[in-house]
C-alpha cells in the first residue's frame, strides 16, 4: 500500500483529501499543529514545519508528500510581509533539502492560482502567463515554487506544483476568513453584514473542493512529474454574481457593508487548466450552483458546531 504524507492535513484541503481518498489505496500520515477534527488518518504527528528534522524524518523512500501548509491570507500579508516570509518561506527552504535526502516518490506543492499571476492581461490565464503577484502572500508562494524547482533539479526530487484557483466546500469554515463563499454564507446564517471591498465586480474562478481533490489524485496516479499545473474550472463569476447565487439558494437577503478595494485584491482571475485536463484526464464535475447548494446545506447543519 502506498503511503501519503500530508503536511498540513488538519486544514480545509487536508481534511477533504482524507475524506475523499479511495479506501484501501493509501496509508495516511498527517503532520500538523492540531489534530484533524473530522476525518482521521492512519497516523497523526503533532508538530510545526519549523521543526524541520521532525517533519522530514517522518518521510520514507517512496512516499508521496503533499504540502498544504501556509500561514496567513493575502490581505494580511500587506501589513506584515516579513511575517509572511518568516512563517512560510524560511521553513520551506529548510524543509526542502532535508526532505530530498529521504527520497520520496513525489513532492506535491499546493500553490495559488488566484494570486500568483496578479492582474492578468487576458483570461483565462495559462501556466505560461507572466507571474506578477501583487501581494506578499503571492510573492512568497512564487518564491517557494522557484526554490522547489532549484532543489528538485539539484537533488533529483520529483515534484508537482499545482496552482489552485478559489476552492470552497466542507470544512472551510475552520480556516478563519479565507474564502468568500463561507464568509457570505456565515453572514447569512448569523444575520450579520458582509463586507464588500470595492464594487463587487472582482472576478474569481470558484471550484468545489471535491473537484480539486479529484484532480490532485488523478495527477498523482497518472505519474505526472516535474511540471506546473493550473487547477480551476475556467469559468469566472464576479463577487456580485456569487452573492446573487447564494441569496437565491438560501432564500435570504445579505446585509452589505462596502469598503474601499484593497491593494491585494486581484481584479479578475480565471484559470486555464487545459494542461492538467490533458495530463490527468480530469474534468470538473460540480458546477457552481450545485457546489454552492452543497456547501449551503453543509454549513446549515454545522453552523453552531
Amino acid at each position: 500500500m502506498k503511503r501519503l504524507v500530508i503536511l498540513g492535513g488538519s486544514g480545509f484541503m487536508g481534511q477533504n483529501l482524507l475524506r475523499l481518498l479511495p479506501p484501501g489505496r493509501w496509508q495516511t500520515l498527517v503532520y500538523d499543529q492540531k489534530p484533524p477534527r473530522f476525518h482521521q488518518p492512519d497516523r497523526y504527528v503533532q508538530g510545526d514545519l519549523a521543526e524541520v528534522d521532525q517533519a522530514s524524518e517522518l518521510v520514507e523512500a517512496g512516499d508521496v508528500v503533499i504540502h498544504l501548509v501556509h500561514q496567513g491570507i493575502p490581505a494580511d500579508s500587506a501589513q506584515d510581509p516579513a511575517a509572511e516570509v518568516s512563517s512560510n518561506l524560511y521553513p520551506f527552504l529548510r524543509l526542502l533539502p532535508a526532505l530530498a535526502r529521504r527520497r520520496p516518490a513525489l513532492f506535491l506543492y499546493s500553490s495559488t492560482g488566484g494570486q500568483i499571476y496578479g492582474h492578468a492581461q487576458s483570461l483565462p490565464v495559462s501556466e505560461d502567463a507572466p507571474t506578477r503577484p501583487i501581494s506578499a502572500y503571492g510573492v512568497v508562494k512564487l518564491a517557494m515554487e522557484h526554490y522547489l524547482r532549484i532543489f528538485a533539479s539539484a537533488q533529483a526530487l520529483p515534484f508537482l506544483i499545482v496552482r489552485i484557483s478559489n476552492p470552497y466546500g466542507p470544512f472551510q469554515e475552520e480556516t478563519n476568513r479565507h474564502g468568500a463563499v463561507p464568509a457570505i454564507m456565515r453572514a447569512l446564517l448569523l444575520d450579520r453584514p458582509f463586507i464588500i471591498y470595492g464594487r463587487g465586480d472582482t472576478v474569481r474562478d470558484y471550484i468545489h473542493v471535491d473537484d480539486v481533490i479529484s484532480a490532485l489524485l488523478k495527477l498523482i496516479e497518472a505519474g505526472a512529474r516535474d511540471q506546473v499545473f493550473n487547477l480551476g474550472t475556467g469559468q469566472g463569476a464576479s463577487l456580485n454574481e456569487l452573492i446573487e447565487r447564494i441569496e437565491d439558494i438560501s432564500g435570504k437577503k445579505l446585509k452589505l457593508k462596502k469598503e474601499a478595494i484593497r491593494s491585494t485584491d486581484v481584479l479578475a482571475n480565471v484559470l486555464d487548466a487545459a494542461r492538467l485536463r490533458q495530463a490527468a484526464g480530469w474534468e470538473p464535475g460540480i458546477n457552481l450552483d450545485f457546489g454552492l447548494s452543497l456547501t449551503w446545506e453543509y454549513l446549515k447543519r454545522h453552523a453552531h458546531r
